[in-house]
């Protein structure tokens, strides 16, 4: 069809390439797709739950179990009362924390699609991390223990009576 004998396809301009031709044009690939930014980017990235909501939702798990845990033995009566030093009293005051971060971190794990195993404790040198953590729990308390006895915080010996007000104090 020739454009002088049908007027109407002469007034059509050319046709400009689209930004999304011109993007494959140059790179070869589709555009992508803008990233939705609602809320959810807020809270998610690419690798599921931001790593600071992460450690905020745990946190806060944490705290929530540990009362919740500590309520729970102190009515089954497993916790002794103030001042208590009981083996049974610090067996199942450091149950509490223990219980707490385990179900703290399984709810994030959880929330994040992974396992508890994921958070460092697998790999291919996991007795070789295992004895350094211990080698280094064990000089950081026996460091402590040295400062408080070398303070004077600190006695190795049999208790001392309490002094009464009435008695002068000991030269």
């Amino acid at each position: 069809m020739d454009p002088e004998a049908d007027p109407s396809l002469s007034q059509v301009p050319p046709a400009e390439p689209s930004s999304e031709s011109v993007h494959f044009a140059e790179t070869g690939s589709p555009p992508q797709p803008e990233p939705y930014r609602g809320l959810r980017w807020i809270f998610f990235g690419s690798g599921g739950l931001r790593a600071g909501w992460s450690v905020a939702t745990f946190v806060v798990l944490l705290i929530l179990f540990g009362a919740a845990i500590g309520a729970l033995f102190s009515k089954l009566h497993l916790l002794g009362g103030k001042g208590d030093l009981s083996p049974k009293a610090g067996f199942f005051g450091e149950l509490i924390g223990f219980l707490s971060m385990l179900g703290a971190a399984g709810i994030v794990a959880l929330i994040e699609r992974r396992r508890i195993l994921d958070y460092n404790l697998t790999g291919p040198r996991r007795f070789s991390r295992f004895a350094g953590g211990f080698a280094a729990g064990l000089v950081a308390i026996s460091a402590l223990v040295g400062a408080l006895d070398f303070g004077g915080w600190l006695r190795f010996g049999p208790i001392a009576s309490p002094i009464s007000s009435s008695e002068p104090p000991p030269e």
